[in-house]
């Protein structure tokens, strides 16, 4: 009986389920999958040096990327994480004289000591933290989703002893456009910059799109644009793909495209030159030979050149070999001519990086963060032959926003269209696509940094010159409007050029002394015109809170003050009025209570007044009334037909000689009903987001209420039955 017993436990064990293990699950490397800062698909690979693969420490962080808890982060949190990690482990490796004695348990110190010599940073907490983590975990009792009994070690401890402990960075809020050099140093206000700035890209958007357009209605220039497209050879996707491969007239990389291919692309490129030489377009002519032409010597032949006899010289001296720069000899002076690369067959295919560069200014003067900018797609577009709106996600949350809808008379509304009919233009050219809408080929664009490295936004140089066409131009078209976004752009010019010399003096001392090791350490720090930045202007334009340090020197102050009886109990002025204004026994909350009813109704009174001021202006008419009020000659057999051709709001009304005018009709009703439920949804949101927003948000819900209850009862009742059969979307206002 016994041993019948002993033989059922055996079998019982034997189908016991085994211990799972993932399948790449590896004790000496790690494979993480996740995003990187441009929101792209990527794999960084971990892996231990064959000379330290029993070291516990190493060990202990492979199996935390192996394991649940990490892998349940977000992927851009995974991606950041095992960078740092690869780049410990890849400090180690480069570090051979810890092959023979093993890892000291300060090696997180000493990795630190050497970021430092080679950084410019100056905190290193967040990587600190990183690799701390998987070390503090042992003094959990309990851990989800990792196993530490597996890589328990006695030694771990020792390591954890010698960590660095950094303090955590002094946390200051993001600066805004207005707050880039100091507000002192700045003449003008975020909500001054922000008009300024969606303005500037307008303008500068709408003339590339325009040479663009001249250059392509030639039937010549068009032929040879439309013959890179059917023309069959391997390397076509080179056109568009990488900023380097921007072949010119004169110049293509051999190692990256054979010559057969070069002579097909080289021929557009000088149908594009006779083009623009014929023509002789003052602001073509100047972006074409941008940076092109050598600076002529003062009181020689050539300094009497013009723009376009530059051109002409570059002509005759084209040569027929690829080579970088064709020489150009006036009289005892020799001049070295440079490729003309401005405006190429890939400008005309597909928008430049500058371009997309002024659509991520105009985006995320919408509010668009910089993480919602990197997974927006043309997809979030949505663009008709009277309106565009585009949809958009902030940060973690998950339920979209919109922006305003931009009619075809708005500057938005043109330089988006135009922007996505040329993104789908060059997917007739190109092999490979991004539906990205920020797609640069050139990644490190984005950052903004007007006057550094990036050679992309060089073309701001133009707006530099009081002299040069474009600036002619933009002043012209928008006078004192634009000169903010000037200031602005040679400001920046300006400081990123100190840094900028400072990074060429120090590559050039470095070579001297053949110091290859690590990078130079710059004084000036480069700024950069980023989404933050102009984020955080567009919501100190909507905000009314504002922060203010207290300005000149100190002078003698009274006891009575509120600032000066908060220093006396050690508290800021608003925690002395949080813990002491508002308890219901203090003399300030009693007396404000006296007053509390008389307060709130004023501002009740005060509102209903300005809702009573909105509502002059509204005029309710019917159908047939409208036709005469407008002039109407073709007859609308219904409200949805005549909506379809005025620019109406969201709510049914439209405007016409400053009245508002609403037509009383069932699907006005619905609309306006939709859209009252839409905004009490949407009120308590806004008010965490900006407290000016809420507000404008209750007086037009009063306004709209008080309109629709002035409807006759039949029609609220149908209003409120067509609602209830369809789902009508309203954008979300925060």
């Amino acid at each position: 009986m016994e041993s019948t017993h002993k033989n059922t436990k055996s079998e019982l064990a034997s189908l016991a389920p085994a211990e799972v293990v993932p399948i790449n699950y590896s004790d000496s490397e790690a494979t993480v999958y996740g995003k990187d800062g441009s929101g792209n698909n990527a794999i960084v690979q971990v892996t231990i040096p064959p000379a330290h693969i029993s070291n516990p420490l190493l060990k202990l962080y492979i199996g935390y990327l192996q394991s649940p808890l990490f892998l349940g982060l977000r992927p851009s949190t995974r991606y950041t994480k095992a960078i740092e990690f690869r780049n410990f482990y890849k400090y180690i490796a480069e570090n051979k004289q810890y092959e023979s004695s093993g890892l000291p348990y300060n090696i997180v110190n000493l990795y630190f000591i050497k970021l430092k010599g080679t950084s410019e940073r100056t905190s290193f907490y967040n990587e600190e933290m990183i690799l701390r983590v998987p070390l503090k975990l042992f003094n959990k009792t309990v851990v989800d989703g990792f196993d530490k009994d597996k890589f328990a070690h006695v030694s771990l401890a020792n390591y954890l002893v010698f960590f660095p402990n950094f303090p955590p960075p002094h946390s200051l809020p993001k600066k805004s456009m207005a707050e880039l050099f100091g507000q002192k140093n700045t003449p003008y206000s975020d909500t001054e910059l922000m008009q300024s700035l969606r303005l500037g890209c307008c303008f500068l958007l709408n003339k590339l799109s325009d040479i663009r357009e001249k250059l392509m209605s030639n039937k010549h220039v068009l032929k040879q644009i439309n013959a890179l497209k059917t023309a069959e050879y391997d390397n076509k996707p080179l056109i568009l793909n990488s900023q380097s491969n921007n072949f010119t007239v004169d110049y293509a990389p051999p190692k990256q495209i054979d010559n057969l291919s070069w002579e097909i692309i080289k021929k557009a490129n000088l149908q594009i030159y006779e083009t623009i030489v014929n023509n002789a377009d003052p602001l073509t002519l100047e972006i074409f030979t941008f940076r092109s032409f050598p600076k002529a010597k003062l009181n020689s032949l050539e300094a009497k050149l013009t723009t376009l006899q530059w051109v002409q010289e570059f002509k005759n001296n084209l040569q027929t070999t690829a080579s970088i720069y064709t020489k150009r000899t006036y009289g005892k002076n020799s001049y070295l001519l440079r490729r003309l690369d401005n405006i190429t067959p890939k400008f005309l295919i597909c928008p430049s990086d500058f371009e997309i560069y002024l659509i991520q200014c105009l985006l995320a003067s919408e509010s668009i963060q910089r993480e919602g900018l990197n997974i927006h797609l043309l997809s979030d577009f949505s663009i008709n032959i009277e309106s565009t709106q585009i949809q958009y996600n902030k940060g973690r949350r998950d339920k979209s926003s919109a922006t305003p809808i931009y009619t075809r008379q708005n500057l938005p509304y043109q330089c988006y269209t135009r922007y996505i009919e040329q993104r789908k233009v060059a997917k007739e050219y190109s092999f490979a696509d991004s539906n990205k809408t920020l797609d640069y080929s050139t990644v490190t664009t984005a950052k903004g940094h007007i006057g550094f490295t990036a050679k992309s936004l060089h073309l701001f140089e133009l707006l530099l010159s009081n002299e040069s066409e474009v600036t002619r131009q933009y002043k012209d078209e928008l006078g004192s409007e634009g000169d903010a976004f000037l200031w602005l752009i040679k400001r920046m010019w300006q400081h990123n050029q100190i840094a900028y010399n400072e990074t060429l003096t120090n590559s050039r001392n470095k070579k001297k002394l053949n110091d290859l090791t690590g990078a130079s350490k710059r004084e000036s720090r480069v700024i950069g015109l980023t989404p933050d930045a102009i984020t955080m202007s567009r919501k100190r334009m909507d905000d009314t809170v504002t922060i203010s340090k207290k300005e000149g020197p100190e002078t003698a102050r009274s006891q009575s003050e509120p600032a000066v009886q908060a220093e006396l109990t050690s508290h800021s002025l608003a925690t002395k009025h949080n813990v002491y204004g508002n308890r219901s026994n203090s003399k300030e909350a009693i007396e404000s209570e006296r007053n509390f009813g008389a307060q709130v109704g004023d501002l009740m009174v005060e509102d209903a007044l300005k809702v009573g001021e909105y509502l002059k202006d509204v005029k309710k008419i019917n159908l047939s009334e409208i036709k005469d009020l407008l002039g109407l000659t073709s007859g609308y057999e219904d409200i949805e037909q005549l909506l379809e051709n005025v620019d109406a709001e969201l709510w049914g009304g439209f405007q016409h000689n400053g009245q508002v005018i609403i037509v009383i009709s069932e699907v006005t009703a619905m609309l306006l009903k939709g859209y009252i439920n839409h905004l009490h949804n949407e009120i308590p949101r806004l008010f965490l987001d900006s407290q000016l927003k809420g507000q404008d948000a209750q007086k037009k819900l009063a306004y709209l209420s008080t309109i629709f209850n002035s409807f006759p009862p039949d029609i609220q009742r149908e209003g409120k039955k067509l609602l209830e059969e369809f789902d009508i979307p309203f954008p979300s206002l925060v």
